[in-house]
């Protein structure tokens, strides 16, 4: 067994900045197709207001996220908060190429650690957008593997419906990847906030003239 040190933590690259690329700009879109509407100056401000605070706390959650490995198993902040795996509760730890995002901003190589009971976890911080490259990925796959052999316990054995399941569930999300990732994920996020801007804003004409 390799001797590979612990703790091991993964952090957001500083200067990765294609997300903050796609907000500010889908929130600077937004506000110049708003600015002219015939709409309360109150409902434009509030609007736009609601947006920046979005906006910040995208980027702060993005911020704050964290893959940690240490001896009782491994250690997550995402956007639903920080959970803990055991090593006991890993079924395998993979690097799994995202398909569908050539030229995009997302990552096309990210790390995931599977449950035993076939769900999968994604381990922030572990793609080849934060990481050097999709090489270095897969040597911190590689590494973290290693550990999940050595820090189980001894008597472990695989749950044989794990597998299977794997299987049933990875083709549900490689056909979801085909319309949610990349570019087409950039595309909708602006798109989306768009459609919500004007939304609120064509409520907000009609409440006004019926007023």
């Amino acid at each position: 067994m390799p001797d590979i040190a612990l703790p091991r933590h993964y952090r957001t690259k500083p200067g990765n900045r294609a997300l903050i690329v796609v907000l500010v700009g889908g929130l600077a879109l937004l506000l110049v197709q708003s600015w002219e509407l015939p709409v309360p100056a109150l409902l434009r401000v509030l609007f736009i207001a609601f947006m920046a605070v979005f906006v910040a706390w995208v980027l702060y959650a993005r911020a704050r996220r964290f893959t940690t490995v240490d001896h009782e198993g491994i250690s997550l902040r995402n956007a639903r908060g920080v959970r803990r795996l055991a090593w006991d509760d890993i079924h395998d730890i993979r690097s799994v190429v995202i398909p569908h995002t050539q030229g995009g901003a997302g990552p096309g190589l990210v790390v995931y650690a599977y449950r035993t009971d076939g769900r999968r976890v994604g381990l922030p911080c572990m793609d080849d957008n934060e990481l050097t490259d999709a090489e270095q990925v897969e040597q911190e796959a590689e590494a973290l593997r290693s550990l999940l052999a050595e820090h189980r316990r001894a008597d472990w054995t695989p749950d044989p419906q794990a597998e299977p399941r794997i299987a049933g569930r990875t083709a549900q999300w490689e056909n979801a990847y085909r319309w949610v990732t990349g570019w087409r994920l950039a595309v909708a996020v602006v798109a989306i906030t768009v459609a919500a801007g004007l939304g609120v804003i064509v409520v907000g004409v009609l409440a006004s003239g019926s007023s």
